[in-house]
């Protein structure tokens, strides 16, 4: 799987299937993502469809977040500041709430959310030379 990933040429040359590669892969994440919504039902006592919405945003900022910060190729430090991105956010999000009262209300926390990766995607990337 990380050799189909890196370079589909090299792996094909290595005698990797690259289209049954692609597809165990995507049905092991999907097959984790069932599982972690399963327990996560189990856990609440109840499903509904609306329980995931901002998940998938919240991860986007996080993730544009922490490349903004840190735009190397070093895979451990890409994730950690990818972390480091999601407490930025979290900081953000609650400074927000805070003001909760006389700025904004907290129903337009996706409103707020928009803005924040708007903002973060605006801003330029350093270019490595």
């Amino acid at each position: 799987m990380r050799a189909s990933g890196k370079n589909r040429i090299m792996a094909e040359t290595y005698g990797v299937n690259y289209n049954s590669t692609v597809i165990a892969t995507l049905s092991i994440s999907n097959a984790l993502v069932a599982i972690s919504g399963a327990l996560f039902c189990q856990l609440q006592g109840f499903a509904d469809i609306g329980m995931g919405n901002g998940l998938i945003i919240i991860g986007l900022a996080s993730v544009i977040i922490g490349e903004r910060l840190y735009d190397g190729r070093n895979m451990f430090i890409s994730f950690v500041f990818c972390v480091v991105g999601s407490f930025l956010y979290e900081i953000i999000i609650s400074s927000a709430l805070s003001f909760s009262g006389s700025i904004i209300r907290s129903s337009d926390i996706y409103i707020v959310t928009s803005i924040i990766v708007t903002l973060v995607m605006i801003t330029g990337k350093k270019k490595r030379y």
